[in-house]
């Protein structure tokens, strides 16, 4: 059985990813616009293909992939909180913003890497991507996104 994933979902994924890592890898603490307009980008396309279903074998991006430079200069007092467990309240923990990108940047470049080299793997990506957004870096998705609209003048913080 063939899995038939429209291709504007995969067309929306890949570019949303594509522009996602590019405006991680060229981080401007002074205008973040560009960044979160990313983000809720990613997380539009990342939420149809987690909608969409994917028939493919388990594929393992690996791990090694670069961290752009850019992420080391957000600075250390940029924190937020974030809640694993709305029901338990000893679940809640501070977390720099720089982690939460990394976790998001890591698979998107992986997964775009994987395509470029193995333009066969692509069902196997698009089905991490999804697994990893609805079990992983979604949650850092929302997280980030929300740390920046809530936080008028991150711009001055990253100053």
């Amino acid at each position: 059985m063939s899995t038939v994933i429209p291709n504007k979902t995969f067309e929306n994924m890949i570019q949303s990813a594509h522009t996602l890592c590019r405006e991680i890898e060229n981080l401007d603490l002074k205008n973040t616009q560009p960044l979160v307009s990313a983000l809720i980008r990613l997380l539009y396309a990342a939420n149809n293909l987690a909608q969409s279903p994917i028939n493919a074998e388990d594929y393992d991006l690996g791990t090694c992939v670069i961290l752009p430079d850019a992420l080391n200069r957000i600075p250390d007092n940029m924190i937020f909180q974030v809640v694993f467990d709305p029901l338990d309240p000893q679940s809640i923990c501070a977390t720099s913003l720089r982690d939460p990108l990394a976790d998001i940047y890591k698979p998107l470049a992986l997964g775009l890497q994987a395509i470029d080299n193995e333009k066969q793997k692509e069902l196997a990506v698009l089905l991490e991507w999804s697994q990893g957004y609805k079990y992983h870096w979604g949650r850092h998705l929302i997280d980030v996104i929300r740390y920046f609209l809530l936080c008028p003048g991150i711009e001055k913080a990253g100053q």
